[in-house]
């Protein structure tokens, strides 16, 4: 993942090639991929479950493992997917993700009336 996904006009980032729906899939997956930290969490608190606490293999198997795949699940998808519909997908100067455009514009919710974002407000 680098620049070449963010769109070829926009000034101040290093060899832009992409297009909007470029910026918008490579953001996507770049917010989708924040369910490795929420499994690795859950990676530890299964740990702390079968060594401290001595949870059995049952248990483990029919509710802690199916809540925590769907909370990953539920999280990662949710908000690359809302993201996305909601154009909040925009160059963030060194790849595409959650940010405004125009980079430095003022958002319609903290600025009211002056706001002035085209995407991502």
């Amino acid at each position: 993942m680098s620049s070449w996904a963010i769109p070829k006009d926009t000034v101040g980032v290093w060899d832009p090639r992409g297009t909007t729906a470029t910026c918008s899939a490579q953001g996507f997956f770049l917010t989708l991929s924040v369910a490795v930290p929420i499994y690795n969490a859950f990676l530890s608190l299964y740990y702390v479950l079968v060594i401290n606490y001595r949870y059995s293999d049952t248990v483990l198997r029919r509710r802690v493992e199916p809540a925590m795949h769907a909370a990953a699940f539920v999280f990662a998808f949710g908000t690359a997917l809302s993201s996305a519909w909601m154009g909040l997908i925009n160059n963030a100067n060194l790849w595409c993700w959650i940010a405004p455009y125009p980079a430095g514009c003022l958002d319609s919710r903290r600025y009211g009336e002056e706001g002035n974002c085209e995407r991502g407000d």
